[in-house]
């Protein structure tokens, strides 16, 4: 073998190895694809808050608040949690699919269909963690520590946080849980479609144009 295809083959390599440390650079952030008035990003645990910038990327430890404006983060699995006006979230390091923690306001959880369990979205807040498998899932948490989760379309699994009350619930298509800051359950029930926010019927379009929605087979 000449010494000409040796390098060859060794800059091949280099390249390689330099496009896996790039993927795995993007597979441990959330990146801002859109910004819609006033929004603020911490780009990791070190750095200091700042404007949100379109293609801006947060690493584990980092995060994004609202106040008069709203904004969407995508996964490196290609799912998508937008924050309504007034929210906050902190990106949380993960082993499997990305996590964030909501620590006031709302956000929605767009997951698509079939997605495997390694690209689903978690968002933890108050005293529940709620795993998102597919769909649109709205989750708010109110000033007194409560949470509601609206399964819009798709599924979640919702699960407490208190070692010393364990308790798993799954929702699906158009049921919600009510959840006290005392982690008490409230019974799953349904909501009533004709009366739903714009924030929600908002989400609903961006969720069927980006392919998070199946859509209802043709009779």
């Amino acid at each position: 073998m000449t010494v000409r295809v040796l390098f060859l083959i060794a800059g091949f390599g280099l390249s390689l190895g330099a496009v896996g440390l790039g993927a795995h650079a993007e597979d441990a952030s959330l990146l801002v694809v859109t910004i819609v008035g006033q929004a603020e990003v911490r780009k990791s645990p070190e750095a200091d808050w700042g404007p949100a910038r379109l293609r801006a990327a947060i690493a584990p430890g980092g995060a994004a608040r609202t106040s008069a404006g709203r904004l969407s983060l995508r996964t490196a699995g290609g799912q998508t949690l937008r924050m309504d006006r007034g929210s906050a979230i902190e990106f949380v390091p993960a082993d499997h699919a990305a996590r964030v923690r909501l620590g006031e306001g709302s956000v929605w959880a767009a997951v698509a269909p079939l997605s495997p369990p390694g690209a689903h979205l978690s968002v933890e807040t108050g005293p529940v963690v709620v795993s998102v498998r597919e769909g649109g899932v709205g989750i708010a948490f109110a000033s007194d520590g409560s949470v509601v989760i609206r399964v819009y379309h798709g599924s979640a699994e919702c699960t407490g946080t208190s070692p010393d009350r364990p308790w798993s619930r799954a929702l699906t298509d158009g049921q919600e849980l009510s959840v006290s800051a005392a982690a008490q359950l409230g019974a799953t029930s349904t909501f009533d479609r004709s009366t739903l926010e714009p924030w929600a019927i908002w989400n609903e379009d961006q969720d069927l144009a980006g392919g998070y929605r199946r859509v209802p087979a043709a009779h």
